[in-house]
């Protein structure tokens, strides 16, 4: 986002949560929570060009001055409500976008991968086709919503230029890459997992799992941070509170953080 700044000194990057959380049993305690932590991210890097925007202050139902915990847990079911009603599709017009359109197939598609873990608590004593069929049906349902904050952000924000962290074509949003990855792969969502950094330098986004042997844990402020390959930890870690978040612009002039174009994806 500080790249853009840069390039375009006027410039303001808008953050919305989405809002999908209680599709997958968030509470709005949490996604609260999420976003304060968000915002203390943005106070310390100083990043004073990105702005948040509650969906119920895009919507027109409470001020952003007005916002507080309680007025947030107090209006969010009535927030989706209204998202749904005035922007929403059903759930048979999401599945004719899913076939018709690459985007959306490319992002259903990650979705119900991502819900193998996301709700595995959910699919335990069940079959193979019942998992399937509840990890499908979750993810249109949170495809729903997502396509209802894509409506209304085109309504009410004609003017913006939308960003995504996911890969597309290009058509309907710019999609970056938060983390520039080796070999311009793209990353997975990062509250799906962690970033390992390998002995070259590169940024690697993982599951835990997959590197708990083979990685040292770093920490920030009491916190666990990012992950460091064993053999450099040592000589090369950063000391606690100096590593910088991966997406800056000195990485960005090495590596590309344009999303890459799938082969099967059209410019329409």
């Amino acid at each position: 986002m500080s790249c853009i700044g840069k390039k375009y000194t006027w410039a303001i990057t808008r953050l919305t949560l989405l809002g999908v959380a209680d599709v997958i049993g968030v509470t709005d305690q949490d996604t609260w929570e999420y976003g304060q932590e968000l915002r203390a991210i943005i106070a310390e890097k100083k990043l004073h060009h990105v702005v948040f925007v509650h969906p119920q202050t895009l919507l027109g139902m409470v001020p952003a001055s007005e916002m507080t915990r309680e007025k947030y847990m107090e209006t969010a079911d009535e927030c989706r409500s209204m998202l749904e009603a005035q922007y929403g599709s059903t759930i048979k017009e999401i599945e004719a976008l899913i076939t018709a359109d690459r985007d959306t197939n490319s992002t259903y598609c990650g979705m119900v991968k991502f819900l193998e873990t996301e709700i595995s608590a959910a699919l335990v004593g069940k079959s193979y086709k019942e998992r399937k069929r509840l990890q499908k049906d979750t993810a249109k349902k949170m495809m729903q919503r997502s396509e209802a904050f894509t409506m209304a952000i085109r309504s009410l924000r004609p003017m913006d230029v939308r960003l995504s962290m996911h890969p597309s074509s290009g058509a309907a949003k710019l999609s970056i890459s938060l983390i520039p990855c080796p070999k311009g792969f793209f990353q997975r969502s990062p509250w799906h997992s962690c970033v390992a950094i390998d002995a070259q330098g590169g940024y690697h986004c993982v599951h835990s799992e997959d590197v708990k042997m083979t990685h040292d844990l770093v920490y920030k402020n009491g916190r666990p941070y990012f992950y460091m390959v064993k053999e450099s930890v040592a000589e090369e870690a950063p000391a606690e509170g100096s590593f910088q978040a991966p997406l800056h612009v000195e990485v960005a002039k090495e590596a590309s953080f344009m999303a890459p174009m799938s082969p099967k994806a059209t410019v329409k």
